[in-house]
């Protein structure tokens, strides 16, 4: 069993802009990065706000690529970036985030809080924040 990693000094870079990148460091090596996107009335484009029982829901944090280095996954990094994520969602004024997953990281994103709304080669998932 891999145990948490004690982190030494974790910061955050942001690089906005149409698709903003995130990077996450510890001390100065970079252990993991995402790109997302603020999407408006994303759930109403796709049909399922009728399953999720709301309104068309405007500013949509969507999450495209979330990225930990190999060595350094099951360490926590990963629960540290999305954390970071959903509060920058937060301060944005997003009011859920949706993400595409492959099946080996299904229990990660239920461990966080996100509920699959649609299944296929991957899982469409979302977390009201």
């Amino acid at each position: 069993m891999k145990y948490l990693k004690k982190f030494n000094d974790i910061r955050f870079e942001i690089e906005e802009s149409d698709s903003t990148k995130i990077r996450m460091y510890d001390v100065d090596e970079k252990v993991g990065y995402s790109s997302v996107t603020i999407k408006d009335n994303i759930f109403d484009k796709w049909n399922l706000h009728d399953d999720l029982e709301v309104d068309p829901i405007k500013n949509t944090k969507s999450l495209y690529i979330l990225g930990i280095s190999m060595r350094n996954r099951r360490t926590g990094y990963g629960s540290n970036l999305i954390n970071y994520i959903e509060e920058y969602a937060n301060k944005k004024g997003c009011e859920y985030i949706t993400l595409s997953s492959i099946t080996d990281a299904l229990g990660f994103w239920k461990k966080m809080g996100y509920d699959v709304y649609s299944m296929g080669d991957y899982y469409s998932m979302y977390k009201k924040l």
